[in-house]
């Protein structure tokens, strides 16, 4: 991408667009929301990109694929650069150059296995998604809006109860700790809630059980609520520091866990802050890469 302070050529030649397969847009999901905010963000920067689903959200810049315009695009000679998330295998639409972008562990969500063809360049939401051998460019997408979940004109002191994220760890053979039985429930087995919804109830709560990691942590975090995870064998992360430095986040539910997740709530806010900064700066070198990549 280049200086936003370098006029563009008139009669130049135009840049290769951008082709990222995605499933339809859903706010419960952030691996998906993370390939629809970047082709939005790719547009937002000058370049074209396109995704290849027709349900998309009316507030982003992320054009269906079809024919018509990939016809006009090869007529051209610019040839387009696949963007897949790690839940797609193999290079289904013939890219010369492809882009695979880590958004959890690799055969986690669909059990696939992932193979890297020679020349494919991998990016990766966190270190922590990357597999042993590999490597990765760090490319990290803000998922949340501030606009919507944020902390403002919120009194801690009257804060009550608790919320519980279940997520993939009952389909995965988990079970349920008594310590959330009475949370409210935030999962795909109740009623799905608005995004301002989610943010009125981490607004009102002392904390969000978690029994895996999600996006949603990060929501909570920055409405002021505290995540604590429940221990567990079957979905329990890794105390991974690499993420806001862990602020925010407890990783058992003890009082000294708690204790520090309230304090640093806080300092959770001035990462995402930092990280959003940062991302026009990864974007940058992601297009810069691209462009000039060939497999």
């Amino acid at each position: 991408m280049s200086d936003p302070q370098v006029r563009p050529e008139l009669f130049g030649a135009l840049r290769r667009p951008y082709y990222l397969v995605a499933p339809d847009y859903t706010q419960i999901s952030g691996g998906v929301r993370a390939m629809h905010y970047l082709c939005h963000a790719l547009n937002l920067a000058g370049e074209d990109a396109y995704i290849t689903t027709t349900a998309v959200h009316p507030e982003l810049r992320t054009p269906t694929l079809v024919q018509s315009q990939a016809e006009v695009h090869t007529a051209a000679g610019r040839r387009p650069i696949a963007v897949y998330p790690e839940i797609v295998t193999g290079n289904p639409l013939g890219a010369s150059t492809v882009a695979r972008y880590l958004l959890a562990e690799p055969g986690s969500i669909n059990g696939a296995q992932l193979e890297l063809a020679p020349g494919d360049l991998v990016y990766t939401f966190g270190p922590s998604l990357v597999p042993t051998g590999w490597s990765a460019y760090l490319l990290r997408m803000p998922l949340v809006d501030t606009r919507v979940f944020h902390a403002d004109g919120v009194d801690d002191a009257t804060r009550q109860g608790s919320a519980v994220f279940i997520n993939r760890h009952l389909d995965r053979g988990g079970s349920l700790d008594p310590i959330t039985a009475d949370s409210i429930e935030i999962s795909r087995r109740v009623k799905e809630r608005s995004a301002t919804e989610c943010a009125d109830i981490f607004r009102q709560v002392e904390c969000l059980y978690l029994y895996e990691f999600s996006t949603i942590v990060f929501e909570a975090i920055l409405c002021g609520c505290p995540v604590v995870f429940i221990p567990n064998d079957v979905s329990q992360p890794d105390r991974d520091t690499t993420v806001w430095g862990g602020n925010g986040m407890a990783w058992n539910p003890s009082p000294a866990e708690r204790a520090r997740a309230r304090a640093t709530v806080g300092a959770a806010r001035d990462c995402y802050a930092a990280e959003q900064r940062e991302f026009w700066t990864q974007l940058s070198a992601f297009v810069d890469r691209t462009q000039s990549h060939t497999r």
